[in-house]
């Protein structure tokens, strides 16, 4: 015996078939496509209108300076010492700024000769060194070095420099290697 039994409040709705609404017909999605598409469509031409542009033959492709290069820049009169700190080289000498830009930084390579025969280059920044005050000749140096960031080497100018290698290669045979600036920045004038 069932303790609440369920009966319908109007017994005569259960009683035979019932009707039923009829279904809609499923509608077409095909507006709804055409519009994206249309958006879409629009979308991209608003962004290629506004999309930067090729410039027009005579025209300048860029503005930005143009960089020193190291062929602006000559080393001379460099002569090797040992670092104070064992087993590092500095390199002094002069170094002359034959271009039109301000230089604020310069890298150097240091290409030494091995026992074999063969190279080995260490990179090496090129400082600036402080001259002691009223001295006329390269060789009355304060020791401190500078890095051209801090006081840059402007057009025409030739200040003394040293370049420190602080790991020689091993098998190094001792003879003077050659030094060359590789890279160089610098801004106009």
């Amino acid at each position: 015996m069932a303790t609440n039994p369920r009966i319908p409040e109007h017994p005569e709705e259960r009683r035979g078939p019932r009707l039923v609404p009829k279904a809609e017909p499923p509608t077409s999605a095909f507006p709804g496509v055409v519009l994206a598409i249309i958006t879409a469509l629009l979308l991209l031409a608003a962004v290629m209108y506004f999309m930067p542009r090729a410039p027009k033959s005579g025209e300048a492709i860029s503005s930005t300076a143009a960089q020193p290069g190291p062929e602006d820049i000559q080393l001379s009169g460099l002569h090797m010492t040992e670092a104070p700190n064992g087993g590092a080289l500095n390199f002094d000498g002069n170094v002359v700024n034959n271009g039109n830009e301000v230089i604020n930084g310069l890298m150097a390579a240091v290409t030494f000769t091995l026992a074999d025969g063969r190279t080995a280059v260490v990179n090496a920044p090129v400082m600036l060194v402080d001259i002691k005050a009223g001295a006329k000749n390269t060789d009355a140096t304060t020791g401190d070095t500078k890095s051209p960031v801090n006081e840059p080497l402007k057009a025409g100018e030739q200040r003394t420099a040293r370049i420190t290698v602080d790991a020689v290669p091993q098998g190094w045979n001792h003879q003077m290697p050659e030094v060359r600036v590789v890279t160089t920045t610098g801004t106009t004038k």
